[in-house]
């Protein structure tokens, strides 16, 4: 009966030792790469900046922003004078009397001289709508770096856990040959071994899986970053992550003033207020002057000349509407004329009283909203640094349990070598290592990532935290450091 029960031990030890083979055959082989390559090597910034500079979408909107720019800044003419220039030509051939031919040359300047503040709210408004369109150009080349960046990092977090994946599965493999000697000289049990061939299948399934995370990682970095061959990358955060000093006040007070979030709420604001004014100016006069000559005459040189100069007031409001002109001319060299005009509307638009009203409540809404905005990103703010400390205590736990598992890898190591234990305990604290080590690079990216929420909330590049809080520029000196695609 024992013989029988050895050889079935033998037979699921030799056909489950065949299935890992045949599965390590059939492993996917992904080249985890060097971590700090050559001149070819490129930082997360870098990346960010390549997504940036390789989204044909983003170049498109950039140049239609710098187009609507130059427009916006050509249209200053609008407070410059008027110059009109006129030629013309009169023949006239009568049956009965004579002939005429006339020719006529005028000009004429036109200058408003006040328009209530019309013209300057229309600026205004469109500067604001101009400065959201680059607020939403901003926000759209930040997903693009974001995403390449959350990549970046995805594939370096990838290719350490399959680091230790692989260190872990070669210590195993090794345990489980000297395991397999120990059988077959009769120091170990056959259960034994199938113990450690059922752990190894595992070890393989998971190096297996970190393989597979590792290439779809590289794929979404390199469809990220808009490229057909993935580079080098240079980053490659270890054990260790010192933890920066944080000022949560000062560190909220920056957020605000440098969120790009209430930067384009405080555009949208400017939008809303400037709608307000202008709809609030619209019932305001405007005065305008005009001066304009002609000269005429049969023939060149002419020998007519006349002269006008007018001054006309026009009121449009939702009760009365109306203008009111005077001019002055004449022939010269001797005769003048003068005139007045009046011209009134009584209630041509009352509704228009209500859009007044609405552009004000408009405004005053956005005012509330982006006082909710600030509390918003202040609780963003916040929650970022409190999610920071919860990371770095994370990996404080993680190390320690790390050496704890490597402490327990040598104590178990040294009762197998004085046969306290058996080799697959060994096996099974290989693994239990290798699962705290991969727990231990898990709160390193975590603590990374937090660092990255924090560079978001203050519009920092990837990885300029510390030289931010280093150089304390906060919350003195507001502007961007993001980078990206300048």
């Amino acid at each position: 009966m024992m013989p029988a029960l050895l050889a079935l031990f033998l037979a699921s030890c030799s056909s489950l030792a065949a299935g890992t083979e045949a599965l390590d055959s059939a492993t996917v082989e992904v080249n985890i790469g060097p971590m700090a390559g050559g001149p070819g090597a490129i930082s997360a910034a870098e990346a960010a900046e390549m997504a940036v500079l390789n989204a044909p979408g983003l170049r498109a909107e950039r140049e239609s922003i710098a187009l609507r720019d130059g427009a916006w800044k050509l249209g200053f003419r609008a407070f410059m004078p008027t110059l009109e220039l006129g030629a013309g030509s009169d023949e006239r051939l009568a049956l009965h009397g004579p002939d005429s031919f006339t020719k006529t040359l005028s000009v004429s300047v036109g200058q408003p001289v006040w328009d209530g503040g019309r013209l300057h709210a229309t600026r205004m408004l469109e500067a604001s709508e101009l400065a959201l369109a680059k607020a939403e150009l901003e926000r759209a080349v930040r997903n693009t770096a974001e995403a390449a960046v959350t990549a970046y990092r995805s594939v370096v977090a990838a290719r350490l856990r399959l680091g230790i994946e692989r260190a872990s599965l070669e210590s195993t493999e090794a345990e489980r040959d000297i395991l397999a000697t120990e059988v077959s000289l009769g120091l170990a049990k056959p259960s034994d071994l199938l113990e450690a061939d059922m752990s190894l299948s595992d070890q393989r399934l998971r190096s297996a899986e970190s393989e597979l995370a590792l290439a779809i990682a590289c794929s979404e970095l390199a469809e990220a970053l808009g490229v057909g061959i993935l580079p080098e990358l240079s980053e490659s955060p270890g054990r260790e992550r010192a933890g920066l000093p944080l000022d949560e006040p000062r560190l909220i007070s920056a957020v605000v003033e440098r969120s790009p979030e209430l930067e384009a709420a405080r555009q949208s604001l400017y939008r809303k207020r400037a709608e307000a004014k202008a709809a609030a100016s619209a019932w305001l006069p405007t005065i305008g002057l005009k001066a304009s000559g002609q000269f005429g005459g049969t023939r060149f040189p002419l020998t007519r000349a006349s002269w006008s100069l007018g001054l006309t007031v026009d009121f449009s409001g939702p009760y009365l509407s109306g203008s009111i002109g005077a001019n002055r001319g004449g022939d010269i060299p001797s005769d003048h004329n003068a005139g007045t005009s009046l011209r009134l509307q009584a209630l041509p638009n009352p509704s228009k009283a209500m859009g007044v009203r609405g552009a004000a409540l408009a405004s005053s809404l956005e005012e509330e909203k982006y006082s909710a905005a600030v509390a918003s990103v202040q609780r963003a703010a916040k929650a970022a640094v409190n999610a920071y400390l919860n990371a770095l205590e994370k990996r404080e736990i993680c190390a320690d349990a790390f050496a704890l598992a490597e402490a327990r890898m040598q104590l178990v190591s040294l009762k197998v070598s004085l046969g306290q234990a058996i080799r697959s305990d060994a096996v099974e604290a290989d693994l239990a290592g290798a699962a705290k080590e991969v727990e231990l690079v898990d709160a390193v990216v975590a603590i990374i990532a937090a660092e990255r929420g924090l560079e978001k909330l203050l519009d920092l590049a990837p990885g300029s935290l510390p030289a931010f809080i280093e150089n304390c520029r906060f919350p003195d000196q507001p502007e961007s450091d993001s980078g990206y695609g300048k």
